[in-house]
């Protein structure tokens, strides 16, 4: 992979048989009642192991100059996402890693005094040796796995999904939506 803030295996199928089964599956969830293809983007299927992630980012494209001319194309520059739904096609368990990190947001049910702040998530994985090696000190890396353990981080299951959104109802970026 040519962008160093994505470390996986990845590849696109926007017409595929399969591909075309699983957008319009997502498009009815999304609760259109009619599959429109030009308001899907490929589907994307991603593979991770120990060492790679993905830097928090927004399904969002910022172009404040107007640079880019944005469709719903993603052969081409793609466009701001209404929403995005992740599929997960592994079971990971509790400390083997991969989960989705929510970057603003903080664990369900969690009372405010329990939350960690980042220097010391970091300390803690630090102090836990379970990085050890693996993962260069001060890293983007090493920050991920430290707020997967203190933030908002989605711990993939087989056949389960994550629905998130990247826009408010108006079209205006949803900040919230920060993940990787």
């Amino acid at each position: 992979n040519l962008n160093s803030k994505r470390t996986s295996e990845n590849g696109f199928d926007t017409h595929g048989k399969e591909a075309q089964v699983v957008k319009r599956r997502c498009m009815h969830i999304l609760g259109f009642d009619e599959y429109e293809e030009s308001l899907t983007d490929g589907l994307q299927v991603l593979r991770y192991n120990k060492t790679t992630g993905y830097f928090p980012h927004l399904d969002w494209i910022d172009d404040p100059r107007k640079r880019e001319e944005h469709n719903f194309d993603s052969a081409g520059v793609g466009s701001n996402r209404f929403a995005t739904i992740l599929l997960y096609m592994s079971d990971l368990e509790k400390g083997d890693g991969g989960e989705t990190l929510f970057s603003h947001g903080w664990p369900v049910g969690q009372a405010e005094e329990d939350h960690v702040e980042l220097d010391d998530a970091i300390d803690a994985l630090r102090a836990s040796g379970d990085v050890e090696g693996m993962l260069k000190r001060d890293s983007w890396e090493e920050t991920m796995v430290a707020r997967c353990r203190s933030r908002l981080a989605v711990r993939p299951h087989s056949s389960r999904a994550v629905l998130f959104y990247s826009q408010h109802p108006d079209g205006s970026v949803d900040t919230s939506s920060l993940h990787g």
